[in-house]
């Protein structure tokens, strides 16, 4: 169906449209909503413009864009979709913020795999994420035609993102050499912390049970002790459970953060 466009306050035209007024012009009614957008009607009073069929009395715009619009309402599907994604986005906050809270706690073994670096880095990213989430809830309360939020949204996200590519990338370059870079740390932790470890993981030393070897605690107790250890049991020796915890701990981690 066709409808008459009509300007029926001529006397206050915007400068770009003296020469056209009063106009008149024929649309069809899936244009109408379109008029709000139209650079023809956007400095237009919407009390000014009048609508209505061919040969007919024109009615006001307010009418038909109150019913005939199909940016009145958000499909409950598409609107589904956003709380769903929402909600894991809440979720990746909550659970990013709370391990790196919770991991800080005293935890020989935690500590040496999970430095005070990394758990402010997942703090961040935590802290990051669920301000997104607020974002976005502010983002899609807003008025249909205001789209400033989703701007905001989009960079948001787009940061979240790239914090995540960062974070995710450090973690598979450390676990790329872990024997290598752990050893480091154990030559680097003190005699205290490594007695610790290894009546932990009962074994002694790093490579063997000659190699940066600390006497005393509940397990290395002794030289004699140590030099029986089996060679062949890799177990023995703080390298293998240091590692095989730290492989586990860190994929984990990155798997969560790259999902």
């Amino acid at each position: 169906m066709a409808v008459l466009v009509q300007d029926h306050c001529p006397g206050r035209p915007p400068s770009h449209l003296l020469p056209f007024l009063p106009f008149s012009f024929a649309a069809s009614v899936g244009d109408v909503d379109r008029l709000r957008f139209s650079s023809l009607f956007r400095k237009r009073p919407l009390s000014c413009i009048r609508l209505g069929p061919l040969g007919r009395d024109p009615f006001s715009i307010h009418s038909i864009l109150s019913f005939h619009s199909p940016h009145t309402m958000v499909s409950k599907r598409l609107m589904g979709v956003w709380v769903g994604l929402d909600i894991l986005l809440l979720a990746a906050g909550a659970v990013a913020l709370a391990l790196s809270i919770v991991w800080r706690a005293p935890n020989v073994l935690m500590n040496m795999v999970l430095s005070n670096a990394d758990l402010t880095a997942g703090t961040i990213l935590g802290v990051a994420l669920l301000v997104t989430f607020m974002i976005s809830v502010a983002a899609i309360v807003q008025r249909n035609h205001v789209t400033s939020g989703l701007v905001i949204l989009n960079y948001a996200l787009v940061l979240d993102a790239i914090g995540v590519l960062i974070i995710g990338t450090f973690i598979w370059f450390f676990t790329l050499e872990e024997r290598a870079n752990f050893y480091k740390l154990w030559k680097e932790a003190t005699p205290a912390t490594r007695i610790i470890l290894q009546d932990q993981l009962k074994c002694c030393g790093y490579f063997n049970g000659t190699d940066v070897v600390e006497i005393g605690g509940s397990f290395c107790t002794s030289e004699a002790f140590v030099a029986n250890l089996s060679a062949e049991d890799v177990n023995n020796f703080c390298v293998t459970p240091i590692t095989g915890f730290a492989d586990v701990t860190l994929n984990n981690i990155f798997t969560t953060v790259n999902i």
